[in-house]
């Protein structure tokens, strides 16, 4: 026990090639097996701290194997399906969340399985198989950060399918969660608020997209989408037509975002602006 712990204070400093090195002298002596899961576990998550997804892949699916009545089990499904998935084996990834699911209904690590099953589906283009995922976390969570952020993912996948008025209403949810439980947002609200500007933007509805906007703007000033939603801001004001609005909203952007990615189109837009 005292290598295992030599071990995880290894974890703990980020130094994983001798938290692998303890693991595996641990690992060779093998006078418990029912403590070698643990020993597989520890050094499944060091190889994934270094990138090394085959190692991590191998020995999650040791544990799966050798210790199905294991109470790393469940977590070894889960890493396992991460280590796929960032070997590009995103089916063989659905496929180890999909029997996890089948074999552990009860798990108090449903949630996860349900959550990483979406976000794979998603990031494959599977956006129906995606909504009913993120839907029964919504469902079935008591945890506030996987309603939450399965809220915005379940907006992103409706978004994708171009069906704007549901994504809308999902995003919606996620600034109620915030208007009911503020402690409970993990940073999610700034992102939906913003999504809602796109959404209003590329429906045409213009005024809904400078709402959003600037209510982003307002009260996330330090969000990451500050660029984004204050360009989104002055390129609605152009499209409603209050052109001396956007040429100050313009003007007030590129003074602010000096390298941003939107200059050139911002100047153009600044300059119709004055003109009409």
């Amino acid at each position: 026990y005292a290598i295992y712990d030599t071990a995880w204070s290894y974890m703990k400093l980020e130094q994983y090639e001798n938290a692998v090195k303890e693991f595996n002298r641990l690992y060779a002596i093998k006078k418990d097996d029912n403590f070698t899961d643990s020993v597989l576990e520890g050094n499944a998550h060091a190889f994934m701290k270094m990138d090394k997804f085959d190692e991590a892949l191998k020995n999650f699916t040791e544990i799966i194997e050798k210790f199905p009545r294991s109470n790393a089990v469940v977590k070894a499904y889960l890493g396992k399906a991460e280590a796929l998935y960032r070997l590009g084996l995103y089916n063989d990834g659905i496929e180890v969340l999909k029997d996890g699911i089948k074999k552990f209904p009860s798990s108090i690590y449903l949630d996860d399985i349900r959550y990483n099953l979406g976000w794979i589906y998603f990031k494959t283009a599977k956006y129906n198989n995606a909504i009913e995922e993120f839907s029964k976390v919504i469902k079935d969570t008591n945890e506030d950060i996987y309603r939450i952020s399965s809220y915005c993912r379940l907006g992103d996948s409706y978004l994708e399918l171009n069906q704007l008025d549901k994504a809308s209403e999902a995003y919606d949810m996620v600034l109620k969660e915030a208007n009911v439980n503020p402690d409970a947002i993990f940073g999610y609200v700034d992102y939906a608020q913003y999504q809602i500007g796109r959404i209003q933007f590329k429906s045409e509805r213009y005024e809904g997209a400078i709402l959003a906007f600037r209510s982003l703007l307002k009260n996330y000033p330090d969000s990451k989408y500050t660029e984004d939603a204050s360009y989104g801001l002055s390129a609605s004001y152009f499209k409603k037509g209050s052109f001396q609005d956007a040429a100050q909203e313009f003007k007030a952007f590129i003074g602010r975002f000096k390298d941003t990615k939107y200059r050139e189109d911002a100047e153009f837009q600044m300059g119709s602006a004055l003109y009409n």
